[in-house]
């Protein structure tokens, strides 16, 4: 059937029609004509219902709720009703119908909490009737369906990021303290509302959850209702003041509690009243329905006797069910709760407080939600933000500031999107709010007026900048930029524009600003092109200031930056209107004139200034370059105006200057053209020279201003007037000619007149004038003055087709009857005049140009003018329209003609022939006028860019300039119509005239010509230092005020200078509001570590204006309260700074707390008795607890910044010294009585916080001079037991209230430190016994001991930290065998005991983790104690024992790492206790431990990666633990037993290959990573000996390791086939010697197998190209070189291994894969550097590389006719040149070994190899150090020259004895060295002693050096030079050398070893007999 129409009804205007149609709808599902499943489908249904309720009349509410209800029944409807807010809009109704109307509202909210997260698909396919759901005979109960139902699903509003906390339900005395504070709020007592203000904060604001006032939010409206009083009298303001710091403190609250529900430690899946962990409310969480609050009767059981008082005891405080606690059995109860009578902490679960019926369902309706709150705060707060106070203003701040915080918890960017009811309000409140702001800000803005005192000026400086910065950190917060232009409330957007013109705002806080123009460039779009035009002229003015600076500059310019400067700063120039920029400005042209030419340099920045100069009509340009000046020279004067001789300089002056209005400008252009015009006589002749040339193309331009009435226009004439019959003239004589026929077009007649004068001489003197015609007589003339003034001016126009309709044959053929002489005169003007029409169409012209018609038609005009030329009349009208298109269209061609004056004469003489023929007349008037005006007809000559715009300018166009002062034939395109050099002011006149504008550009001015805010404010007479300004730009006094004000540094200093020297207590309250200010400024732009604060935090002037505060004590009331503001003020700093506070200030207040112990602030914290009770004046005692709260706020500060002191000797004993002291102090404060008195609580709560700080910190009680640690520390248990037994015990074990709670907490923390203290300071164990609490003092019982049972009702009680706290105290003391004892015996009376309470604790799985944490820690002391525990009470109960299993079983706990760590430590605990049963109870459970086993894995694999990116990001010390119990692991071998631990569990790893290849890659790669640190640490440091045995050691030298080492080899040797890991480990091994055990297996040998079969197989995949081919190739060079690499290592230092190496062919096998090795860098290093351990110090291995190919066997060199690989090797290092080519190094390495060998030294002689040396380049200076290749051929010689045949070999080179010996004069030590052993070697053959004696003045030389390495070599070589050398003896028998030879002996002697001491011994007496 068809609803859709009654639906739309629904929504009709006429009540009668709504009405009609719902009746119609609800008649028909009664009738079952439609379904609820019709209705869902229908979607305007919906929004109808919802709107039912909003028309002014509302007929049949009931009965609408009721269809409503029925609807959402089906979860289609119900998700329909919540996505267009229904939740919200019904909330909201609620309150505007009738009360029996409201039952029926909550049940559809409640309804649309209930939606399915999963529907089944054939409910969705066919919406069934839900009674088709129920199965059975009859239909189940509702209720008995709502057990069965899945997970609910809390659907919240896209906008919100969190809404509600979870609920929590309180106790009738909660509740009382509640609603009692509630209306206290509301009281018409002032004193009552301040008392009760400060309750809030000091009392129930701890006690309570800071979310109990949200969900109860009566408090708050009251709070928010009392901010209204701000504006009031009577001090109602302040009330105002205490609501502010009321909400703020909540504020703050609310973010730790949303902290403690974020932390995954403290979440609990159970919620109720039992527990306040509840799950935190976020969109996606599953909300279950609310449980039942009336617990039924036999949930309720007796708490355990031992706790508390037995009597009734009705005292409304939640606790009355205690009432009924005995010792009674429990059989009483029934079994299935049995766990529940007897377990404490069941007690505390399932006893519910007395709820008294409460309506939870409609206080949850009434909630706050959290953005609610925050909104709510914004628009109560922000109005008070005008009150006019500072304090007010200041509080209000800090308040928004912390609601901010939670408002970018609360609300998502989301919020503007949102649709729903809720989304949409909340989307209005938000827009009003930031309306609200931006009126506040333009209201303070505007207030700042030199009619208000400085005073209030200050005041609303300080709150335009504080809540700009609020307002912009909101916006940031909920605003994303690329949403701002949905925001459009219009004081903020007045706002932000002044915002972003504030010059000072924006120089403080630059991020700030950046933000505020992003925002207004999405807001609106005219206001930031203000803006950025604004701040483009800023810039400019800016770039003016910075140019002034640089050009006055002594020294060097840059003259580059300089004109960029200029160019930038012109722009500003109409604004501020510094003239002398412009005189600089030419003086920096005139500069580069000098020093460069204009083809060089760039001239816009020129041209601009000089068009500025030139427009500004009041400095003449004269004055500007000096040039009247007569002390200078007329060449220095010419240099200075270079400038202006530039072609666009003087087009400037004569197009624009000349043609200004203003009779300055135009004058000015006309003195200035006058001045050069008539400066011939005072111009050198370049100049002279240089300004004609610049002069020519501007000619047209200036004639157009010849005037015979005018001295400029006599002046211009004269440029075309020839001065001399023989032709002489300023111009040259064809610049003339066309001047005076330009002359022709003048508009003015005389001028015209004047050109036939300046013409005739060019006519008279016209080659073949007289064979010319016309006459040049007087008829003639008679008209000339007029010749060219046409009437009607023709336009110029060509076609422009892109494909052309005539064909080159036809053009051709025309043109050849145009130009034959045999073809009538008739038909060549036809043909002549068809080309003239073909030309119509540009694209011939080229073709016809090809053809030479442009010169035949200048020689067809030549013969016309020709005495004999009539004939050519006829087409003479023909050609010159022909050439007229020409030239027209091509410019090229037009410039060519016209420097032609035979051809401008020939036109002229046309002209006059035909002067009364008007169709010739006029063509050639267009030609000459195309012709004489080419060279302003160019504007790619004027103009840097011509098309920036996209237009595209004609082939011929004119300066208007022309066009305006010539008569022209033509109409023609006009351009420069203004000077493109014009500066384009960037702000219009009407934004100039915009205050803030103006003022932002003032400001810019002024900052920018005394170089910033600093250099201004230190201005000591601004007004008579801005004299020269102009008006518009002088700052006012309250702009300099603003700037002072705004500037943070000055303004801190400012303040600090004032509290130094303030008179009165007034003078430094104002000064400790600004310093707030500021603080919160940098909070606020979040410069809270760099901020201006953090650097005067550094000033000694801050230490000054404090220090009298922290040591003098206050003397009156009025001290008092000041003490309180500055120590307020201290807070807030040290709040912000505390994690960066420097520690020599930190040290420094230290300092001055505990200089005068008498008269120390710690002193105020305990006041005598006397003057507490004197205390009787409200306001004295409200001012003495501020100044409480103040004093312990800031010590705890100081104890929380003094854990960042490192300095041992000073910093940490001052600090430990003030924690000691306080610690005292607060000792004495901790005043109790046996029944606590209400009021005293905020001062006890202040205390024990105190304690928190101070006990938190270990050995807070050692640093005392009066007291011992132990005895503090029995104080302070003393007073903190008497508290917790006041407090909770006397109260029956306050569990279930929050009264106290704060005071229990904090306790409870304190007894936990204390716990920590007294175990590290008590000698023994006596101490646990002061734990136990005295006999109680019941009434009707017997006294008995309580002993440490206080502890257990804190195990249960409803706040899950202290459940965690107490646990930890429960652990400290069972650390302890006796604190065991204790704390078991006091549990007896509990059934199970303390095992069966805690692993119940530990059991519950909706416990959260840190609770269950600390009772793993409890339970880790219990069985190692061996204490007696019962568990059969503490079984778990069968899933039928209770209904409720079902539903426990499904819960899922929360585990963290803590908690993981927890339960592994207490199961190793129950490892060494019970073995077996441990062991049963893993292997049941193995799965769990193989999860923690992965865990552990992931874990490792995280830190592998960590360390693999930064070492930095893993403390090490973190690494310790999981190193030593992973190495311990590793350790035991449960079979073997102990010994050989880690090499027997890698070889179990190694053996799992196959099944766990990751784990045995590992096990390789760790001992790879061991041996090679081993080894790498062997090699650097050989005679290093370790203390500690290494691996190495181990493996090669212990005997009980042999058999694991053998084990572990032959398993490496096993998988080397199938692993490069194992590879890699014998690598290692063979570095520390540990390869004995290859030869056995056969590794070498297989190697070498190996390598052949990669060399065959590289040779078959060869054949085979391709990408697969390359891939494989890459793989077998892989394998390649990790053989070769183990092969080295084998060989390494062991000549077996070289033996077997040499018997499997190793060198032939390298030789066959030498061509591999050459295309692989990589892998012909590894094989060099194999060869290279091969060969050292091994004769056979160095021979066996001189074998050629096929040869098996060793053979003489003489024989070895084929290419050998030491061949191949010479070859090599003859190629590679690169000097740091690792390559290179081990090739000369290798030969460094083969060249100890007789074989191979034959080979590199006849290879000529050594004659590369000769070629190496030394350095140039004997300080300069050789490159890295002469080092390695000084190697490679040295070798060489150990031999006889090696000395005689390099002695045949040519030349090295003179290369040699220059290496020797190095002074780098290794290569001087090397070079002088080579030479000390040679002196042993006696064929090279005669050369060497020719050089031995460098051998004499050496025993001078000062090095005694050089004194030894020298002395050595001079030795082995005079054996058996006679010559020699006579030579060096020299006085000098005797007498340096007694010298250097005993120095020798004494500076060298023993081991050298003979040698030197033998030397000495050798010389002694050489001299005798």
């Amino acid at each position: 059937m068809e609803v859709s129409s009654l639906v739309r009804k629904l929504g009709h205007e006429l009540a009668e029609i709504r009405e009609r149609s719902l009746k119609s709808i609800l008649f028909k599902l009664d009738h079952n004509l439609i379904s609820y499943a019709d209705l869902v489908h229908e979607k305007v249904l919906f929004p109808n219902l919802l709107e039912w309720f909003n028309f002014p009349i509302v007929p049949m509410k009931e009965e609408a709720l009721n269809f409503v209800s029925s609807l959402i029944k089906h979860p289609p409807a119900a998700q329909k009703m919540i996505g267009i807010g229904a939740v919200e809009f019904f909330s909201q109704l609620r309150s505007d119908v009738d009360p029996n109307l409201q039952a029926i509202i909550d049940g559809i909210v409640d309804g649309l909490f209930l939606l399915p997260s999963e529907i089944p698909s054939s409910y969705l396919s066919g919406f069934l009737p839900q009674e088709e759901l129920f199965t059975g005979y009859f239909g189940q109960e509702r209720s008995h369906m709502r057990q069965l139902e899945i997970p609910l699903k809390k659907t919240l509003a896209k906008c919100l990021k969190f809404s509600t906390f979870p609920w929590l339900t309180l106790t009738s005395t909660d509740r009382h303290i509640l609603s009692s504070n509630e209306s206290s709020l509301r009281s018409s007592n002032q004193s009552l509302i301040w008392s009760t203000c400060e309750l809030l904060q000091d009392v129930i604001m701890q006690d309570f959850p800071a979310e109990i006032f949200l969900q109860r939010p009566k408090i708050v409206q009251s709070l928010l209702s009392l901010l209204n009083l701000a504006f009031g009298g009577d001090g109602r303001h302040r009330l105002a003041l205490q609501a502010v710091s009321c909400l703020q403190q909540l504020c703050i609250f609310l973010r730790g509690r949303l902290n403690f529900h974020r932390d995954p430690g403290f979440f609990s899946t159970e919620q109720g009243t039992t527990s306040q962990n509840s799950s935190i409310s976020y969109c996606e969480e599953a909300r279950g329905a609310p449980r039942s609050q009336n617990p039924s009767p036999g949930s309720s059981s007796p708490r355990p006797s031992v706790i508390g008082r037995t009597v009734q005891r009705p005292r409304g405080d939640g606790q009355d069910w205690d009432a009924a606690s005995s010792s009674g059995n429990s059989t009483q109860a029934n079994a299935d709760s049995r766990i529940s009578l007897h377990s404490p902490l069941d007690a505390g679960r399932t006893d519910l407080p007395d709820i008294e019926n409460e309506d939870t369902l409609e206080l949850q309706m009434k909630q706050f939600s959290l953005s609610q709150f925050c909104v709510s705060i914004l628009e109560n707060a922000i109005p008070l933000l005008r009150t006019g106070s500072r304090r007010m203003t200041m509080e209000v701040l800090e308040l928004l500031v912390e609601d901010l915080y939670l408002i970018g918890d609360a609300i998502s960017e989301n919020v503007w999107e949102d649709e729903s009811l809720f989304g949409l309000e909340l989307k209005d409140k938000l827009l009003l709010v930031l309306g609200l702001l931006g009126e506040t800000i333009l209201y303070h803005k505007t207030n700042i007026s030199a009619e208000q005192p400085e005073v209030m000026m200050v005041h609303h400086r300080m709150a335009f900048v504080s809540i700009s910065l609020f307002t912009v950190r909101l916006l940031q917060t909920l605003l994303p930029v690329e949403k701002a232009s949905k925001v459009l409330q219009k004081s903020l957007l007045s706002a932000l524009f002044l915002l972003s013109l504030d010059v000072p705002f924006s120089l403080e806080y630059p991020s700030i600003h950046e933000a505020i123009a992003a925002y207004l460039e999405q807001m609106s779009s005219e206001n930031y092109s203000i803006y950025k035009q604004a701040s483009e002229t800023a810039n400019s003015i800016e770039c003016t200031c910075t140019f002034m600076i640089e050009v006055h500059k002594k020294g060097e310019k840059n003259l580059t930056e300089l004109v960029e400067l200029a160019d930038q700063a012109l722009h500003s120039l109409p604004y501020h209107q510094h003239l002398t920029l412009l005189q600089e400005s030419i003086h920096i042209c005139s500069n580069i004139t000098i020093m460069f030419s204009f083809q060089n340099f760039s001239l816009p920045s020129c041209m601009e200034a000089f068009h500025c100069m030139t427009t500004s009509g009041s400095i003449g340009i004269c004055d500007c370059l000096d040039i009247h000046n007569v002390a200078k020279s007329v060449s220095s004067i010419c240099h200075g105006i270079h400038f202006l001789l530039h072609p666009k300089v003087l087009y400037e002056i004569a197009t624009f200057g000349l043609q200004e209005e203003k009779n300055e400008v135009n004058s000015s252009a006309k003195a200035i053209l006058m001045h050069l015009l008539q400066g011939q006589l005072i111009m050198t002749t370049l100049t002279w020279n240089k300004f004609l040339e610049a002069l020519y193309p501007i000619i047209p331009v200036l004639q157009g201003y010849a005037d015979t009435k005018d001295e400029l226009g006599n002046c211009i004439l004269t440029l075309s007037e020839t001065s001399s019959d023989k032709g002489d003239g300023i111009l040259p004589t064809a610049t003339r000619l066309r001047a005076a026929l330009r002359l022709l077009f003048s508009k003015k007649h005389l001028v015209r007149s004047m050109a036939l004068k300046h013409l005739l001489f060019h006519l008279l003197n016209e080659e073949g004038a007289s064979l010319k015609r016309p006459c040049l007589h007087g008829s003639v003339f008679t008209s000339i003055s007029n010749l060219f003034i046409i009437e009607g001016a023709i336009e110029l126009k060509l076609g422009d087709k892109m494909e052309s309709i005539f064909k080159v044959e036809i053009i051709e053929k025309l043109y050849d009857i145009l130009t034959s002489d045999a073809v009538d005169m008739v038909l060549r003007k036809s043909a002549a005049e068809q080309l003239a029409i073909i030309l119509q169409d540009t694209n011939m012209h080229g073709i016809v140009k090809k053809l030479g018609v442009v010169e035949k038609v200048l020689a067809y005009l030549s013969e016309c003018v020709h005495v004999n030329g009539k004939v050519m009349e006829s087409i003479v009208l023909p050609c010159l329209i022909l050439l007229r298109k020409l030239i027209y269209a091509d410019p090229d061609v037009r410039l060519s003609l016209a420097q032609q004056s035979s051809l401008l004469l020939s036109l002229f003489r046309v002209s006059l022939i035909f002067q009364n023929d008007q169709a010739v007349l006029t063509e050639a008037t267009v030609l000459l006028c195309l012709l004489l005006f080419d060279e302003v007809s160019r504007t790619d000559t004027w103009t840097e860019s011509i098309n920036n715009n996209g237009t595209v300018l004609p082939s011929f166009s004119l300066p208007v300039a022309i066009v305006r002062r010539y008569h022209l034939p033509v109409k023609i395109a006009a351009h420069h119509i203004v000077s493109p050099n014009s500066i384009v002011v960037p702000l219009s006149s009407e934004c100039l005239t915009m205050k803030p504008v103006s003022d932002m550009l003032k400001m810019s001015w002024n900052l920018s010509w005394y170089h910033g805010t600093e250099n201004l404010l230190q201005l000591k007479n601004y007004e008579k230092q801005a004299e020269t300004f102009l008006d518009t730009l002088k700052l006012s006094s309250e702009d300099i005020l603003i700037l002072k004000i705004t500037h943070t540094t000055y303004g801190l200093q400012d303040c600090l200078n004032s509290i130094i020297q303030a008179v009165s207590h007034r003078d430094v309250k104002a000064s400790l509001i600004r310093l707030s200010f500021y603080a919160l400024n940098d909070r606020l732009a979040l410069k809270c570590i760099s901020g201006s604060c953090q650097t005067i935090l550094k000033s000694i002037v801050w230490q000054r204006a404090i220090n009298r505060f922290l040591q003098v004590l206050p003397a009156s009331a009025e001290d008092e309260k000041l003490l309180v503001d500055v120590l307020r003020f201290l807070n807030k700093l040290c709040r912000e700074q505390r994690a960066s506070l420097e520690a020599d200030h930190l040290k420094w207040i230290l300092k001055s707390l505990l200089k005068n112990k008498s008269n120390s602030l710690l002193d105020l914290l305990v006041r005598p008795e006397s003057q507490v009770r004197d205390e009787t004046d409200e306001i004295q005692t409200a001012v003495r607890q501020q100044l409480d709260k103040e004093l312990i706020h800031l010590f705890n500060t100081l104890l929380f910044c003094s854990m960042s002191v490192t300095d041992r000797y000073k910093g940490l004993e001052l600090a430990g010294c003030f924690r000691t002291e306080l610690a005292l102090k607060l000792l004495q404060c901790l005043r109790l009585t046996d029944a606590p008195h209400f009021y005293g609580l905020p001062s006890l709560g202040r205390t024990l916080r105190g304690m928190v700080h101070v006990t938190a910190l270990p050995n807070w009680s050692t640093y005392s001079a009066i007291a011992e640690p132990v005895t503090i520390c029995k104080k302070y248990l003393s007073g903190l037991l008497e508290v917790i037994s006041s407090f909770y015990v006397e109260w029956g074990g306050n569990a279930m209230s929050f009264m106290g709670k704060g005071v229990t907490k904090s306790t409870v923390l304190c007894l936990l430190h204390l716990s920590h203290e007294m175990m590290a300071q008590a000698k023994d164990t006596d101490w646990v016994s002061l734990w136990s609490l005295p006999y109680n003092n019941s009434e009707d019982q017997v006294p008995s001991h309580l002993g440490l049972t206080w502890l257990v009702p804190l195990w249960v009680d409803r706040d899950p930290e202290v459940r965690f706290t107490a646990l930890g105290i429960g652990s400290a003391l069972t650390s302890l065998e006796i604190g065991c004892i204790a704390l078991a015996e006091s549990c007896q009376n509990i059934s199970g005991g303390l095992w069966g309470t805690a692993l119940n604790i530990f059991l519950d799985q909706s416990e959260c983790s840190m609770v269950r944490r600390e009772v793993c820690f409890l339970s880790h002391s219990i069985p190692l104690k061996k204490l007696t525990f019962d568990t059969t009470t503490t079984a778990s109960p069968s899933q039928h024992d209770s209904p409720m299993s079902a539903a426990m079983s499904k819960q899922c706990a929360v585990v963290t790492p803590a908690l993981l760590s927890a339960v592994c430590s207490l199961l190793h605990n129950l490892l060494i206790v019970a073995p077996k049963d441990t062991e049963i109870a893993l292997q049941r459970d193995l799965l769990t431990v193989l999860l923690l086993l992965q865990y552990l894995s992931s874990v490792s694999r995280l830190l592998k990666s960590c360390l693999l990116v930064d070492s930095q990001l893993v403390i090490q010390e973190l690494l310790k633990p999981l190193l030593r119990n992973a190495f311990t692991i590793l350790s035991i071998r449960s079979k073997d037993g102990l010994g050989n631990e880690e090499l027997y569990t890698i070889c179990d790893c190694i053996h799992l290959s196959t099944t766990h290849p990751a784990l045995y890659t590992a096990s390789l790669q760790f001992l790879s990573v061991l041996l090679n640190e081993e080894g790498r640490r062997q090699l650097q440091d050989k005679q290093s000996i370790c203390q500690d045995p290494t691996l190495s050691f181990l493996l090669d030298h212990s005997e009980e390791c042999q058999a694991s080492v053998i084990q572990l080899t032959e398993l490496i040797i096993q998988v080397f086939k199938i692993s490069l890991c194992a590879c890699r480990i014998y690598f290692f091994f063979s570095l520390l010697n540990i390869n004995d055990f290859c030869l056995p297996v056969g590794l070498i040998s297989s190697c070498i197998e190996q390598m052949k079969h990669i060399h065959a197989q590289l040779n078959l995949d060869s054949l085979k190209p391709g990408k697969a081919q390359k891939k494989k190739e890459d793989s077998l060079k892989k394998q390649l070189r990790c053989a070769m690499q183990l092969l080295r290592n084998c060989l390494f230092q062991n000549e077996e291994c070289k033996m077997a190496a040499l018997k499997a062919h190793l060198v032939p096998v390298l030789h066959l894969l030498w061509p591999w090795l050459l295309i692989d860098d990589s892998s012909m290093e590894i094989a060099l550097h194999l060869l290279c351990v091969y060969t050292a110090y091994y004769p056979p291995g160095c021979a066996s590389l001189c074998w050629t190919s096929g040869q098996s066997s060793l053979v003489s060199v003489r024989s070895a006719a084929g290419s050998s690989l030491m061949h191949n090797i010479l070859k090599l290092a003859s190629q590679v040149s690169d000097d740091s080519s690792p390559l290179q190094h081990v090739i000369f390495d290798l030969l460094s070994n083969l060249a100890l060998s007789h074989d191979c030294k034959g080979i590199i002689q006849k290879s000529n190899f050594l004659q590369n040396f000769l070629s190496l380049s030394l350095p140039k200076g004997s300080h300069k150090n050789p490159s890295n290749v002469c080092t390695l051929w000084l190697k490679l010689l040295l070798n060489i020259s150990f031999g006889e045949d090696g000395q005689q070999m390099i002695m045949k080179i040519n030349g090295f004895l003179d290369q040699i010996v220059e290496m020797c004069k190095c002074r780098h030590k290794s290569s001087q060295h090397i070079a002088l052993l080579i030479l000390h070697n040679i002196c042993f053959s006696p064929t090279n002693k005669p050369k060497i004696l020719a050089n031995g003045k460098l051998l004499t030389t050496c025993l001078e050096s000062d090095s005694c390495v050089v004194q030894r070599i020298g002395a050595a070589s001079l030795w082995a030079l005079l054996h058996n050398y006679q010559k020699a003896k006579v030579t060096l028998k020299n006085p000098s050398i005797r007498r340096k030879i007694d010298e250097l002996i005993p120095i020798l002697y004494f500076s060298s070893s023993s081991l050298v001491h003979f040698n030197i011994y033998c030397q000495s007496n050798f010389w002694l007999a050489a001299r005798f």
